[in-house]
């Protein structure tokens, strides 16, 4: 009865081992593939490091410090670890038996949690110094040629360009030093039969000029015109004079103030301006009489006797911007005599 209960009991004991290691390889095999080492990439070697004064490797690799390396080599040598994994790098020493050429080497790592499960992870080792840089290799033959990229957007529009010479038939105003001052537009004269042509009407750049044949400017654009001055002795702020309040003028013709010696356009954001009631006016300026006896470019002022008159506020002209003309004296003047082609 005893011998029969020992050898049950032996049986017993006997499975029960072949289960607990059964259950352990279950067990090591369920730790590895259930709870990963947070950032645990088997296979991986990330850098390697050569210390020649040590003579050690400093091997950066995806192992835990639950890890245990099992075996290191380079190029099939041995070598010894001298820090176990830390921080997912460990150490191992060259036996100082060995010597490396320089050159490049086969380290290969095996390591694993368990007995019963390790993996082996390879790296090629620069061992020694590096040469210099070899010379640079021929260019290589050209490559074909690509397809068409797709159309790109359309750009924003360019700034205006330059006005063009005149078409056929045009004629052409030049000053005396044959400067194209712009295209004859027709003959400039005076609100009356009393007033003959002396001079001509100029465009250029949008703009329409009335210019002596001397080179000079008529008053007010036409001779027989009035520019009215808020200040004594035509100054202040000039107004060109209308027949009235609510007539209409472009604010592209350019008029000339020989009290001021300048020139002068109505003041307006559009093509053309209405005219308005004045303020109180004190002088007024006035061109050439018709007799003849003011010489091109002159005017005359004098005090304006009260009332209500309409008319346009002028602003300033730069003729050397707008139009590109070189302007000199007093009175202003282009060049003269002008003449045509």
């Amino acid at each position: 009865m005893l011998r029969h209960g020992l050898h049950s009991n032996s049986i017993s004991m006997s499975t029960l081992v072949a289960l607990a290691i059964i259950a352990a390889k279950l067990t090591a095999q369920s730790i590895h593939t259930t709870d990963p080492t947070p950032g645990y990439s088997p296979n991986a070697i990330r850098a390697v490091s050569v210390d020649y004064s040590k003579n050690t490797l400093t091997i950066s690799i995806d192992l835990s410090d639950r890890d245990h390396v099992t075996a290191i080599s380079l190029a099939g040598v041995p070598l010894t670890l001298i820090q176990p994994p830390k921080h997912h790098s460990i150490i191992a020493a060259i036996p100082p038996s060995s010597h490396f050429a320089p050159g490049t080497y086969l380290l290969e790592v095996s390591a694993g949690k368990s007995p019963w499960f390790t993996f082996t992870a390879k790296f090629d080792v620069v061992y020694g110094s590096v040469g210099p840089q070899g010379p640079i290799g021929p260019q290589g033959p050209q490559g074909q040629q690509g397809p068409a990229g797709p159309s790109g957007p359309m750009g924003s529009a360019g700034p205006t360009g330059p006005q063009g010479p005149p078409g056929p038939g045009a004629i052409s105003v030049l000053d005396a030093n044959n400067n194209v001052l712009g295209t004859l537009m027709g003959l400039a004269g005076g609100p009356s039969p009393y007033f003959q042509p002396n001079g001509v009407i100029i465009y250029k750049n949008g703009y329409f000029v009335s210019l002596e044949f001397s080179g000079k400017f008529p008053v007010a654009f036409e001779t027989g015109g009035h520019i009215f001055w808020t200040g004594t002795a035509c100054s202040g702020t000039g107004y060109l004079i209308a027949p009235g309040v609510g007539f209409v003028t472009g604010t592209k013709i350019v008029l000339y103030s020989g009290q001021a010696n300048a020139l002068y356009v109505p003041s307006g954001t559009t093509a053309s301006v209405t005219s308005t009631l004045l303020p109180s006016i004190s002088s007024g300026e006035g061109g050439g009489a018709p007799d003849g006896t003011n010489p091109d470019g002159s005017s005359t002022c004098g005090a304006t006797a009260g009332g209500e008159y309409g008319g346009w506020l002028l602003s300033p002209f730069d003729a050397a911007s707008a139009l590109g003309w070189s302007l000199s004296g007093n009175p202003l003047n282009v060049a003269g005599p002008i003449k045509f082609q």
